[in-house]
């Protein structure tokens, strides 16, 4: 019995630095994109994949403390998501209102427009939190069946 309250105290001490940690990363993710003219490139791929690859070390190393949070694998996986994706997309929102700001004539505003088309900003804005947001979160709770574990 000691050992399970040892692994819960464990999960949950391990979450907030985990999320302090991703922060971070993010935030040097997102000042490399702007020191590289905010486009997203093979820079911005390895930080994330570095990210992604803190993500499974963290499960990987916390599998058996986290399953005894109730929906520990969620906030797992809720946490990274914000982290990651919010970023992100606060990046280009404010990228996007510096640039619209700053056009002199429609043909400008056009432009700025089909930043999102014609840039790697489409995968990360549009298709990364889609994808992760629908799969990944229904996939963490589901199979971890938070809502049978120990509290």
């Amino acid at each position: 019995m000691k050992t399970s309250d040892q692994q819960l105290t464990k999960a949950r001490q391990v979450i907030l630095p985990y999320t302090l940690t991703l922060l971070a990363m993010s935030l040097v993710t997102q000042l490399l994109i702007t020191v590289t003219g905010n486009e997203i490139g093979l820079l911005a791929g390895v930080c994330t994949a570095i990210m992604a690859l803190l993500y499974a070390a963290f499960l990987l190393m916390f599998h058996r403390p986290l399953a005894r949070v109730r929906f520990g694998y969620l906030v797992t996986h809720m946490v990274t998501y914000a982290a990651v994706v919010v970023p992100y997309t606060m990046h280009f929102f404010i990228t996007q209102l510096i640039e619209a700001s700053q056009a002199q004539s429609q043909t400008d505003i056009d432009a700025v427009s089909r930043l999102l088309y014609s840039t790697g900003w489409f995968g990360v804005v549009i298709a990364m939190p889609a994808c992760w947001g629908v799969g990944l979160h229904m996939l963490g709770a589901l199979p971890s069946r938070g809502y049978e574990a120990d509290s």
